[in-house]
């Protein structure tokens, strides 16, 4: 009887835990994101392009690489002249086949600028300069719910998303086919648009602080019987562990 009440217990525990947070709806302002397009636009036109000029070489002391494997060195010391002639980047989306240093183009097509602009959302952003009012750093958002080639995603923050696009974007083997990884991106760069909040952000982004919770692991299940079956033990006068 007391076996069964213990399993009974932990898997409502488990239940518990899975149960997803409910993410509150983002509003305009919060958090602030932009294009490829945007971030490649005239710097004389304002933000973005134009805090790309003024802080590139502050942001970048050493320049800006993306890519492992192959990759891209846009060089500090001319104001992000270089990456602003290479967004936005048109083409189909692909891997680089060499290493460059301020291309024009390259090899990648759209690929390429759409993984500089969530580079430029993630670090503009934790600089500062484009930190909404939730004060939550763009990298830091969690993708949740997403479905098919990408489900594998759901849970990692926007930093590790990256990470992923830049493995990829190098040649490496990232665990998902650059097409879909491309989709993506195109959708979490331009998902809160100059602040403005989009239907995809409110439904695949949340703030780190509420996030849906994932299946519990499996060392908070065993804690959480462990837990139980002692204060069963407990409960249970007149018994004790032995013949």
């Amino acid at each position: 009887m007391r076996q069964s009440i213990l399993v009974a217990a932990v898997a409502a525990f488990g239940c518990l835990l899975s149960l997803p947070a409910d993410a509150v709806p983002f509003t305009d302002g919060q958090v602030i994101s932009f294009s490829q397009n945007t971030w490649g636009a005239d710097p004389g036109a304002g933000p973005p392009a134009s805090l790309v000029v003024q802080h590139f070489d502050d942001i970048y002391p050493v320049g800006l690489t993306v890519g492992v494997g192959n990759f891209i060195l846009f060089t500090s010391g001319n104001s992000g002249g270089p990456v602003l002639t290479f967004l936005p980047t048109t083409g189909p989306a692909a891997a680089l086949n060499a290493t460059l240093v301020d291309p024009t183009s390259s090899s990648s097509g759209i690929f390429g600028g759409q993984v500089v602009g969530l580079r430029f959302n993630i670090d503009f952003s934790e600089a500062g300069f484009t930190l909404g009012s939730s004060g939550v750093p763009f990298g830091d958002l969690v993708l949740h719910d997403l479905t098919g080639a990408v489900a594998g995603l759901n849970g990692e923050n926007l930093q590790q998303f990256f990470d992923v696009t830049n493995i990829a974007l190098g040649g490496g083997n990232a665990g998902y086919a650059i097409a879909d990884l491309s989709s993506l991106l195109m959708q979490v760069n331009a998902a809160f648009e100059g602040g403005f909040v989009n239907n995809f952000a409110n439904d695949h982004l949340a703030l780190p602080a509420v996030a849906p919770i994932s299946e519990p692991p499996t060392w908070i299940m065993l804690i959480a019987g462990i837990v139980l079956f002692a204060g069963t033990l407990r409960a249970a006068p007149g018994r004790r562990l032995g013949g």
